[in-house]
């Protein structure tokens, strides 16, 4: 059973309040290790379970959390970025509550936001019945929300800053923190093969990272090619792992501990991603995973740490000139020659760029 905000959990002292969408493991891990915010979500996502949530978040439905920033809410709100369109509403409307709380209480309220969407904002507005009308109203509320509702913003990625330039003269006053994951340790055990994990979907390229191996697995008779994950390709994913089963793997959805085990064991981790319709990739948490444990990457230029994995020798393939030949190309030179697993863990910075982000935001050295 969650837990639901409560007075006592919103009344601490210069307490930092960060709202949730959706739940996942790696944000209840960044917000365990904070016990100074209160983190308040609406769902969770499939890669957490209920006693994976910490002490320190509540799950609530929408008006307890405009209540609670509202009332107890002391020093900065945390909202979803702005340009995830869907969630919008939401976001807005505890945005709006939370400075209406601090004129209330004569206590004014940060209200903070990080930033990693890369799409452009006609992009993801889309095909919508009456496109132009909605884009200008929408394009218009947006840059009043940006303008009077939001203090303050990090960036995770230079193209998300880019992104957002487009409708928000002024984002090169925000700082860029690379959303960079910090090491967690190399081990030296012996590892081969490679990886990919997320949603098994045409959107996040698993069809040609299929046909891909299927032109390389001669090569490599000692290399099996691990899939952990779930979505509309399951089925077929099934079925090609049944032609081959001594170097293909379909293991399903996974636990994030488990997850992170099986990246641990691999020696490349595969993340083809492309555009479908109003979707591109931001970053990627399974390319924040596997740099965190030392494995080369190979995947497109749609996410948007592409600038930093090219500039390190990981394998960036443009999305435009993605085919079953480069993607195999690009997996081949990894495997042949992988990337030290100390220089890929070397490279990464001390704290990771979501905490150092977070500390940005809640700590006011922004200002």
């Amino acid at each position: 059973m969650l837990a639901h905000v409560t007075r006592v959990g919103m009344r601490r002292p210069n307490s930092n309040v960060q709202v949730f969408p959706e739940l996942r493991a790696k944000q209840a891990e960044h917000l365990a290790e904070r016990p100074d915010v209160t983190g308040l979500f609406y769902g969770i996502k499939w890669d957490m379970r209920d006693d994976d949530v910490p002490n320190n978040a509540h799950a609530v439905s929408i008006w307890k959390a405009c209540l609670g920033v509202a009332l107890y809410a002391q020093n900065a709100v945390e909202v979803p970025e702005p340009l995830w369109l869907r969630e919008l509403p939401r976001t807005a409307v505890v945005a709006l509550s939370a400075k209406l709380g601090g004129v209330i209480r004569r206590k004014p309220v940060r209200v903070v936001s990080y930033a990693i969407e890369n799409a452009k904002f006609v992009e993801l507005v889309g095909n919508v019945p009456c496109h132009r009308f909605v884009r200008l109203v929408l394009g218009a509320f947006l840059k009043l929300y940006l303008r009077y509702a939001v203090d303050f913003v990090v960036f995770g990625t230079p193209s998300a800053q880019k992104a957002y330039a487009a409708i928000w003269p002024g984002t090169e006053r925000y700082p860029v923190i690379l959303e960079l994951p910090a090491s967690r340790g190399v081990e030296t055990r012996s590892r081969q093969g490679l990886v990919f994990l997320g949603e098994t979907s045409p959107r996040k390229g698993i069809d040609v990272a299929m046909s891909s191996w299927e032109l390389l697995e001669a090569e490599y008779p000692d290399a099996v090619f691990s899939i952990a994950g779930t979505g509309p390709l399951d089925d077929a994913i099934t079925q090609w792992c049944r032609a081959n089963p001594g170097q293909r793997r379909f293991l399903g959805l996974l636990p994030h501990q488990e997850a992170l085990e099986l990246i641990g064991s691999a020696l490349v981790l595969v993340a083809p991603s492309v555009r479908e319709k109003r979707w591109r990739e931001q970053v990627g948490l399974p390319i924040s995973e596997a740099l965190s444990l030392g494995l080369t990457v190979v995947t497109t230029d749609e996410t948007g740490l592409a600038g930093y994995l090219s500039s390190q020798g990981h394998q960036v393939v443009q999305a435009e000139m993605l085919s079953s030949q480069s993607l195999a190309a690009a997996i081949s030179a990894a495997l042949v020659s992988p990337l030290p697993m100390s220089r890929v863990s070397g490279d990464l910075p001390e704290v990771h760029g979501r905490q150092r982000s977070h500390e940005v935001l809640h700590g006011g050295s922004g200002d």
